[in-house]
């Protein structure tokens, strides 16, 4: 039955529990599209049910089972068929990506909700986005997935709703095809993260975040210290920094490098803690808005950087200590930083 079908969207049929008995997936040689409804978590995929499906061009659908997601993603690497575009979920929690994502063309995106700790996790060679969410258990991202070749990734969306302590994201080796396959990354998005690390001491970045254009960080509370001059040597192409709901940070760009490595333990730290009487918010853009009077302690070049937003920092008490080189028209706000005293020192990048 239904031999012919070349187009089906069930993504709106949110408490499916079983596709009926004539919904026989591996019998669908002809289908095209193909959107099962992921974020319910109730309805089951097999590889087996997609080897015949060479036709399949667009498709969505969850995955519970580490060794059939595997086995499917071997399927495809294999050169069995190809998609156009695909949303594979692994896990049986619920991710709003899947909400919003439709199987628009040359979407790739992969989104894993549970934690697997026996058998490596394989990914797509052609992976766009990756969202991952509590799956590791207090080892290094990269350790939890088979050697990859997804240097076609371009947002790396992590999730930690535990506050799961590791010593760092990445190991950053250049032996690591995981850490050197990040190097087209545009997006990096960290939430409720508590590690100790984002690149070991005995590494450095370099090469590996030179695309990145967006930096988020929300709600991870024990960060003090991120972008020290070492870091963002590695980051010459960033646009846009996002800081929300860290309650800890005390300064955005340090003018010291911390000894050892980049810690994100003490992120955005100032070596004096002080008080002030800082503005709640201090919102706008600061386009032709220069100060100079004041000989700066360091300067910070990032040429590309339109904005910076800051909200809901309660113990931020300087942005920089130094001038920051950037665009002429970047756009800055801080909203909610009652410790802040001042707007940082912008200067326009010479043309």
């Amino acid at each position: 039955m239904l031999l012919n079908l070349r187009w089906l969207n069930l993504s709106g049929l949110n408490y499916l529990r079983l596709l009926p008995p004539m919904f026989t997936i591996s019998k669908w040689i002809n289908i095209q599209y193909l959107e099962l409804p992921c974020h319910s978590g109730l309805v089951k995929v097999k590889a087996d049910d997609f080897i015949d499906l060479m036709m399949l061009e667009a498709f969505a659908g969850n995955f519970h089972d580490l060794h059939h997601f595997n086995a499917y993603i071997r399927t495809m690497q294999a050169g069995n068929f190809g998609l156009r575009s695909y949303i594979l979920q692994l896990g049986f929690h619920v991710n709003p990506v899947v909400y919003d994502t439709k199987l628009e063309k040359d979407w790739k995106v992969v989104v894993i909700e549970s934690s697997y700790e026996e058998t490596p996790i394989l990914l797509p060679v052609d992976i766009g986005e990756l969202y991952i969410s509590d799956i590791w258990e207090g080892k290094p991202l990269c350790q939890i997935f088979v050697s990859s070749t997804a240097t076609s990734l371009r947002l790396f969306d992590i999730n930690c709703i535990d506050d799961l302590e590791i010593e760092y994201l990445l190991c950053f080796s250049s032996s690591c095809s995981f850490c050197t396959s990040l190097q087209n990354l545009e997006v990096l998005n960290l939430y409720h993260l508590t590690i100790s690390y984002v690149i070991p001491k005995e590494n450095e970045a370099r090469g590996i975040f030179s695309c990145l254009k967006t930096l988020e960080i929300w709600g991870c509370n024990t960060i003090k210290k991120l972008l020290t001059p070492g870091f963002l040597s590695c980051i010459p192409n960033i646009q846009s920094i996002k800081v929300l709901w860290c309650k800890s940070i005390k300064e955005i760009f340090s003018a010291e490098e911390e000894e050892g490595g980049i810690s994100i333990e003490e992120l955005f730290s100032t070596e004096e803690e002080g008080g002030g009487q800082g503005a709640e918010s201090f919102v706008g853009s600061l386009a032709g808005i220069y100060t100079t009077d004041v000989a700066p302690v360091s300067t910070i070049n990032l040429p590309k950087l339109v904005s910076l937003n800051l909200v809901d920092l309660p113990e931020l008490i300087s942005v920089s200590h130094g001038i920051i080189v950037c665009d002429p028209l970047i756009n800055y706000s801080a909203i909610a930083c009652p410790k802040l005293k001042r707007p940082p020192q912008f200067c326009p990048q010479s043309r």
